[in-house]
């Protein structure tokens, strides 16, 4: 296809407020670094991917680094294919991260990259088998949200009536 990242940038535009899309497959593409931000940029709008593919597109590390914030911010995506592209180290201490703050991604797949660091390797796959716990873990803070909000609104709605129970003792008298 060899888009490139001008190519990149006219599809990310779309990406931003086409909502149905669900898998993207750009393998091959071309798109290095350029095209990964402009790519990230969309995925923080986008709510409807579930699956990208960007094998073998000349990403490195800049790239990676835009594309894990915007994995911070997107929790649709489930499924990452970056393999086969120039990602060293820094971009996957930056992958590291986002999983950290996404509990949802399930799958990223990285093989062929430049990643030599065999520590932030092990730990992107302990993030990745331990899916269930950090989906748990985000289950657990919205319910701590969700408890917090409701006992704000009872605040909220006691101080509306001022604590005044005046005029409901007048009533029942």
């Amino acid at each position: 296809n060899n888009i490139a990242s001008d190519g990149m940038k006219r599809l990310a535009a779309a990406l931003k407020v086409n909502q149905s899309v669900q898998e993207l497959h750009m393998g091959e593409n071309c798109m290095g670094n350029d095209g990964a931000k402009s790519f990230a940029d969309a995925l923080t709008a986008n709510t409807a991917l579930q699956m990208i593919s960007l094998y073998g597109n000349n990403i490195g590390d800049e790239g990676a680094q835009c594309l894990a914030t915007s994995f911070k911010e997107n929790q649709n995506l489930r499924v990452i294919w970056l393999h086969e592209n120039k990602i060293g180290n820094d971009g996957a201490q930056s992958l590291v991260d986002a999983l950290q703050c996404n509990h949802v991604i399930e799958k990223l797949f990285l093989l062929g990259n430049r990643i030599t660091n065999r520590s932030v390797e092990n730990e992107i796959q302990d993030l990745l088998a331990d899916f269930a716990g950090r989906k748990r873990q985000a289950q657990d803070a919205q319910r701590v949200l969700a408890a917090e909000q409701q006992e704000e609104d009872a605040i909220v709605s006691s101080n509306d009536n001022g604590g005044d129970t005046t005029a409901k003792d007048e009533e029942i008298a």
